[in-house]
């Protein structure tokens, strides 16, 4: 009957159901060392991600004023974002050239304003979401209040070198579905040396066990797209390698004493790469 009740008020908000015809076994792949290739690619990249690191320490005080103001909205142990995912995304709209582009809106918006803010850049946010909580729009510079599929995507062939965008979408491939846009309609459009983030990305791990019945796929097409063509991106950040691995946590220790231990030992999951 719960389940019933579940489902009812699902479709009321909505929500579709999607009927398969064959038997799937959604279980994880990959193990706990995580896939063989994606590992070594990845891992490679280290440098990278201690230099960004490195730079990201600098925004100790975004979150200590973030723990001084009282808004319940910048809460560290929220659901949708842990720290280092908000840091990551703070840290690509300051160092963007002209434009912060995201799509999906939400607390990446909050820390993307406050790292703008604190850097005193002249970087523009652009959000692309058809509902998002009302208090966003004040921090964006142009809205576009309807989902991905119904945008003009020549928005993105105006970006530059050195702007970002920064993917929070459905997580998963569909028929006109927003992942499917973005991987084929949109990546193929930015130019070189545009700085590209998605969140919900455990590469080279396969999604959380507790995560199976979201049935969530846009990593397999950034693993597909990274095994094809390894020089795609350049890595900048993989927070989820960077978490289980422990990166983070002295480079970042001025933080972790503002935030706490339980934002220190949550691996984030928002990945980072430059064109090329």
């Amino acid at each position: 009957m719960r389940g019933l009740i579940r489902y009812l008020n699902r479709m009321r908000l909505g929500q579709q159901a999607v009927y398969l015809e064959y038997a799937y076994d959604f279980q994880r792949r990959w193990g706990q060392n995580g896939h063989p290739q994606l590992v070594d690619l990845i891992g490679s990249n280290e440098a990278n991600f201690k230099a960004n690191l490195k730079e990201m320490a600098q925004l100790h005080s975004l979150i200590a004023a973030f723990n001084n103001s009282g808004n319940p909205n910048l809460d560290f142990d929220n659901s949708f974002m842990p720290v280092l995912d908000g840091l990551s995304v703070a840290w690509a709209a300051a160092r963007a050239h002209k434009v912060y582009l995201e799509i999906g809106s939400g607390f990446s918006t909050i820390y993307a304003r406050a790292g703008i803010d604190q850097a005193k850049a002249k970087v523009s946010i652009i959000s692309i979401d058809p509902r998002p909580r009302a208090e966003i729009d004040k921090l964006c510079d142009e809205s576009i209040r309807s989902p991905l599929e119904r945008v003009d995507l020549a928005l993105f062939e105006k970006l530059e070198a050195g702007d970002t965008v920064f993917f929070d979408g459905s997580h998963r491939s569909f028929t006109n579905s927003d992942v499917t846009i973005f991987f084929t309609e949109v990546l193929p459009r930015l130019q070189a040396g545009v700085l590209v983030g998605i969140h919900d990305i455990f590469l080279p791990f396969d999604y959380p066990e507790s995560w199976r019945a979201r049935a969530y796929n846009e990593q397999y097409l950034l693993a597909t797209l990274l095994l094809a063509n390894p020089s795609y991106f350049n890595m900048q950040l993989c927070n989820h390698w960077i978490g289980t691995r422990g990166l983070h946590r002295n480079s970042l220790d001025k933080i972790w004493n503002i935030a706490g231990t339980k934002a220190k030992e949550r691996a984030g999951s928002a990945w980072w790469g430059t064109k090329n």
